[in-house]
């Protein structure tokens, strides 16, 4: 039996006349069964049936002599219809939505649509790689490709300006990739600073680099730096210089793989033990400093707090060891020194002190030779004294406290670097 717009059935005659009563049906429905050829109104299929009846000649079915009623009005035929009905709007919808993304893409759009963009991309992957400039990048992994093409889409109004800086997992010839809401043309200047834990073949290293927008992305060629993490430092277009704005993640620049991983553990064996002789040697420099100190100390309560005159030249006790500190200094003052020491701080520490020693033996040196006023030289080798003495107390201090932290981590059988904080 077709009923509205949809077949139902089979049904008994008793259903039938029941449906009658209730006016669900009328004289005029149209039924099948075997052995009829089309569909025909019930009052001339079953005319002893009685019930509801109506005057106006019903619209039969579509369905044609010769077409299985079972087949033509399946429950597949009848779910067709609000599919095809989805189809339409769904189509309806796409051709809106390209409409408004070619006015949006050719910068013709209002705020309104500026925001429905917006709003669209944020959502629907397929509606933002079509919105955004930013091309397709089978270098980079998925997460960061949208967060490029998302930072790409301009918004209305006085917002923030949105920014993306990521970098390639496989790439070798470390290359970033920016993307940016700002108008093109914009320019950036970009600060890398390696993160030390991090870096294989250097403990530091740092680049200035500036992109400028074309279709709100840029590609950035650099040279090459450590592969390890960058912490990276923007400073937008018209921003003051001292005001770079720190990015949410560090980027990693070469390779993050399984030759990485060995590559640094065995960078961090190395510097653990250039650590450790650099420990060693600091320590021997203040030792000797700590040891003539005490000495020219105990001859000064013996003298009755006075400095005694010693002869230039004439074996005086610490002459070897002035040329030791000196062959120190030399050395740790040396750029090139300096750039690869991994305590630095404690080499500059110890440099100072040094200095302050050797000020003290340079008053020796001119009581010595009876040059300058005697009185004045003594309260001076007494003052230089006394602040060689602190600094040499201060290095040693600071030596024992690096020293414990790295004893500490090497109990733990971890593979970071020593910790430098607080020296």
């Amino acid at each position: 039996m077709f009923i509205h717009d949809h077949q139902e059935g089979p049904f008994t005659k008793s259903q039938i006349q029941a449906k009658l009563d209730s006016a669900q049906i009328s004289n005029a429905s149209f039924v099948w069964s075997e052995g009829m050829k089309d569909w025909t109104p019930l009052h001339e299929a079953l005319p002893e049936l009685t019930g509801f009846k109506i005057e106006v000649e019903s619209v039969p079915p579509t369905a044609r002599p010769g077409d299985p009623p079972s087949e033509f009005f399946s429950s597949k035929a009848r779910a067709r219809k609000p599919w095809i009905g989805r189809l339409i709007k769904a189509i309806f919808f796409l051709a809106l939505l390209a409409g408004a993304g070619t006015v949006w893409k050719l910068r013709l759009a209002n705020p309104l649509i500026t925001d429905l963009m917006s709003q669209i991309a944020e959502r629907d992957q397929r509606a933002l790689r079509f919105l955004s400039d930013v091309p397709d990048l089978n270098e980079l992994n998925p997460a960061d490709l949208e967060a490029l093409r998302k930072a790409s889409i301009p918004e209305s109004g006085n917002k923030p300006p949105k920014l993306a800086v990521v970098s390639s997992p496989t790439d070798l010839n470390q290359t970033l990739y920016l993307a940016s809401n700002l108008p093109d043309g914009s320019v950036f200047e970009l600060q890398l600073v390696g993160i030390p834990d991090t870096l294989i073949g250097s403990l530091e290293a740092t680049a200035t680099l500036k992109a400028k927008l074309e279709k709100h992305f840029a590609r950035i060629g650099m040279s090459p730096l450590p592969t390890g993490s960058y912490r990276v430092l923007v400073k937008f277009p018209g921003a003051d210089s001292s005001a770079p704005v720190a990015q949410s993640r560090a980027l990693f620049i070469g390779r993050q793989d399984e030759n990485y991983q060995k590559g640094l553990k065995d960078f961090h064996a190395k510097i653990r033990a250039q650590a450790v002789q650099e420990s060693a040697d600091i320590r021997m420099i203040a030792q000797l400093m700590e040891d003539q100190l005490l000495t020219a100390q105990k001859r000064l309560s013996a003298h009755g707090g006075r400095i005694t005159r010693h002869k230039k030249g004439s074996g005086h006790e610490w002459d070897a060891d002035i040329q030791k500190l000196n062959d120190a200094l030399t050395r740790w003052s040396d750029p090139d020194f300096q750039k690869t020491c991994y305590y630095s701080s404690l080499f500059q520490l110890a440099i100072q002190t040094a200095q302050s020693f050797l000020q003290y033996n340079d008053i020796q040196n001119q009581l010595a030779d009876g040059s300058g006023d005697a009185s004045s030289l003594q309260i001076r080798a007494g003052e230089t004294l006394s602040v060689a003495q602190s600094a040499v107390i201060n290095l040693k201090s600071k030596l024992d406290f690096a020293e414990r932290i790295f004893n500490a981590g090497a109990g733990s059988g971890a593979d970071e670097l020593p910790s430098r904080e607080g020296l």
